[in-house]
């Protein structure tokens, strides 16, 4: 019984701070008028210099058909550009030049925030989170496969 309780409020906390973490990320993007689901697709670009729709949308866990919408609109607006546009399926995107230039500091000062962040907590805080929620990932993974036979 002490046990069921211990974990039903460590599951509460943990949920909490998981949706609070998204809800940091998505201020930061409104600050700069940008949605969440955009300023991780230009987070991607930024990191990677070039990837594909499909590398952002499965490593960044946004809908493929959300990344699509923001790469168009991206396009359209001068923004981000196709690679490789011979290509029918998984054709490469990377920043054009107009791009670079209004995104970039806006990324690169999230990532310094970031790092800010991590060396905040310390070295063996920081080891115990990535640590802890790659097993946490792992195992919610597995049991959602066995649960829902997918």
């Amino acid at each position: 019984m002490v046990k069921n309780m211990k974990i039903k409020k460590e599951r509460k906390i943990l949920t909490s701070n998981l949706s609070k973490i998204t809800l940091l990320y998505e201020k930061y993007a409104e600050s700069y008028g940008l949605t969440y689901n955009s300023i991780v697709l230009y987070y991607a670009l930024e990191y990677y210099g070039e990837c594909t729709q499909k590398q952002i949308a499965e490593e960044w866990a946004i809908p493929k058909q959300t990344v699509n919408y923001i790469v168009k609109k991206s396009i359209k607006d001068g923004l981000v550009e196709f690679i490789d546009k011979e290509v029918k399926k998984n054709k490469r995107i990377r920043f054009t030049k107009k791009g670079k230039e209004k995104f970039s500091k806006i990324i690169n000062e999230l990532m310094c925030i970031e790092e800010e962040v991590m060396e905040n907590m310390g070295e063996l805080n920081l080891e115990k989170l990535i640590k802890g929620s790659e097993s946490f990932l792992y195992n919610f993974e597995l049991v959602l496969k066995e649960r829902l036979k997918i």
